[in-house]
Order: C-alpha cells, then sequence, then structure tokens
C-alpha cells in the first residue's frame, strides 16, 4: 500500500513539475520603483496600457466589493459607492511596474509591446483570460475525479478515508 501512495505522489510531483512552465532563475524580490529607471518604467507603462488591465482592475474591485457587501448587508450602498471612488486604479497600476521590472529585461518589454500590439498579439489579449478560466475548470474537474478516484482505491485497499 505504501508503494501505491508513493507512487501517486510520484506521479503527482511530475505532472505537477511537467505543467509548470520552465523559467529562469528569479530575481529574490522586485527593485525599487525608484531603483526602475524613467525609460523603463515609461515602456512598462506603455506595455500596460496596451494590455488593458484597468478593466480587469475594475472587475477584481468589483468582485472584492460584492464579496465585502454580502459579509455586511446592513452596510447602506452609498458607503460601497464612496469607497469605490477613492480607490486608485493608476496606483494598483503604478503597482505593477515593479513586478514587471523584476521579470522582464527592458528590451522583454519592448518586444511584448509590439507583439501586443498586433492582431495576433490583440487575440492574445482578448482570448487568454477566457482560456485561462477554462483550464482552470478543468483543472478542477480533473482534481476532483482525481480524489474520487483515489478515494475509492483506497476505500478498496480498506482504508478509511474522508476526503
Amino acid at each position: 500500500m505504501k508503494t501505491r501512495l508513493r507512487l501517486v505522489g510520484a506521479c503527482l510531483a511530475v505532472l505537477l513539475s511537467v505543467s509548470a512552465p520552465a523559467r529562469a532563475e528569479e530575481p529574490a524580490a522586485p527593485p525599487k520603483m525608484a531603483d526602475i529607471p524613467e525609460d523603463q518604467r515609461a515602456d512598462i507603462l506603455k506595455l500596460l496600457k496596451v494590455m488593458q488591465p484597468d478593466g480587469t482592475f475594475n472587475q477584481k474591485i468589483d468582485q472584492i466589493l460584492g464579496m465585502l457587501k454580502r459579509r455586511a448587508p446592513k452596510v447602506p450602498e452609498r458607503y460601497w459607492e464612496a469607497y469605490k471612488a477613492r480607490i486608485s486604479v493608476t496606483e494598483l497600476r503604478d503597482m505593477a511596474i515593479p513586478f514587471y521590472a523584476q521579470y522582464y529585461t527592458p528590451e522583454d518589454i519592448r518586444q511584448l509591446t509590439v507583439f501586443l500590439q498586433s492582431p495576433t498579439g490583440q487575440k492574445f489579449l482578448v482570448s487568454e483570460p477566457k482560456i485561462l478560466q477554462a483550464t482552470f475548470m478543468a483543472g478542477l474537474d480533473w482534481g476532483r475525479r482525481m480524489g474520487e478516484q483515489i478515494k475509492k482505491e483506497l476505500k478498496a485497499e480498506g482504508y478509511e478515508v474522508t476526503m
């Protein structure tokens, strides 16, 4: 039985390592904004403008506020509207700059911008969130089925399983 559990663990480890993208060694921390040259910051802002994250940021803000509203149903709507009005999407976008500087070289940023401005890049920007969502949902279903299969096999081996 221990061999089977080790095999399942090894298979999961292989699947996770194969599905993770290959990456270069990552910097320990993002640079401070003051350490990012002005021209690099401008290029990152241009990339972000092409990527149009403001709509995504606004959707996330609406989702978070919606969740909080449901947890505090007695709070009047005017509070939530006033709070949302104080949120700066520009501030959120600016917070992203060091992370882009951490993971991409200035040349990477320029090439990404050129690509994302192309018709294929624009298609990517529209399609990728949908693909990620569909993949996430498929992964949840796959994980559920895998858990059910493991539970079934362990029960067949005589183990009491509560998963």
